[in-house]
């Protein structure tokens, strides 16, 4: 069993009654009566409908969010378009062990720039890992609500 599918059951067990299989898991996802609490189905909403990855509209809000900081427009996040993110998101800057964990860690270009290959999988490694709280948490700082769509472009 692979890292992956080990995260998959943890977020599942979450989600269905402590469930520690794949089948009841896929069943789970395949619910649509409305017992669902608002956190299954804010959760939902983040994986692909197997739930082997994350879902498109978390990949379409996620490019979205990094073509916001983007602004030079090489489709890479350079030192200064990364800390605007990390403060805008968080409050604070990138520690640098953070830093070197990106550039170690996640698909950067030449420059060890992270690409928006390597942002989409900064959030599908702390999705896929559970940590849907902080997905949430972000995606509703740069203004979207729980189906996921933009609501406030201020932000």
């Amino acid at each position: 069993m692979s890292k992956n599918d080990n995260n998959k059951e943890k977020v599942a067990s979450k989600e269905v009654d402590s469930s520690d299989t794949k089948e009841n898991t896929t069943a789970s996802h395949e619910k649509t009566d409305s017992f669902q609490s608002p956190t299954e189905t804010s959760t939902d909403i983040l994986f692909a409908a197997d739930g082997s990855d994350i879902s498109e509209k978390l990949m379409l809000a996620l490019t979205e969010i990094f073509s916001r900081y983007d602004k030079d427009g090489d489709k890479a996040l350079n030192p200064v378009e990364l800390d605007n993110f990390a403060i805008f998101t968080n409050g604070t800057s990138f520690t640098d062990e953070e830093i070197n964990e990106i550039k170690l860690n996640l698909d950067t270009d030449d420059s060890g720039n992270l690409t928006l290959a390597g942002f989409i999988e900064l959030y599908a490694l702390q999705t896929m890992a559970g940590d849907c709280d902080e997905t949430w948490k972000d995606l509703k700082t740069h203004g979207y609500n729980e189906k996921l769509e933009l609501v406030d472009q201020s932000k």
